[in-house]
């Protein structure tokens, strides 16, 4: 599993680069529901047969192409599966441009409500 070192440094990325509009805490309960903080996660298949790619979990069936650049965000999900995260924060920031945190079940299951304390209490 990834070090408390890793999840800081990811932490710190997604405060920078990410233009979503709440708190930096939301964004890391987004993230961590999503992902685990993994920035190399694959999920799925999911029930029509697409895959989630990274640390915002971004899907092959809209988002990226899995044989190269390709979806509404141009990119290869494999980018979306390293330790850069710009590009991952570029396109999670488009699909949150276009409907807001509910692209993400993460996000409606654990996060959507919640104060700081709730999202990131069984961290602590």
């Amino acid at each position: 599993m990834f070090s408390i070192s890793h999840k800081y440094v990811v932490f710190k990325e997604i405060s920078k680069k990410s233009q979503f509009t709440c708190s930096p805490f939301l964004r890391v309960c987004l993230t961590l529901h999503e992902s685990s903080w993994n920035t190399q996660a694959r999920g799925g298949p999911n029930s029509d047969g697409s895959y989630d790619n990274g640390l915002f979990q971004i899907n092959d069936r809209y988002w990226c192409g899995e044989s190269g650049a390709a979806g509404d965000c141009n990119i290869a999900c494999s980018a979306l599966r390293d330790d850069s995260i710009s590009d991952d924060c570029q396109c999670a920031s488009l699909i949150y441009s276009r409907m807001g945190f509910n692209a993400w079940y993460g996000w409606i299951n654990y996060c959507e409500g919640q104060s700081i304390s709730d999202a990131v209490s069984h961290c602590l």
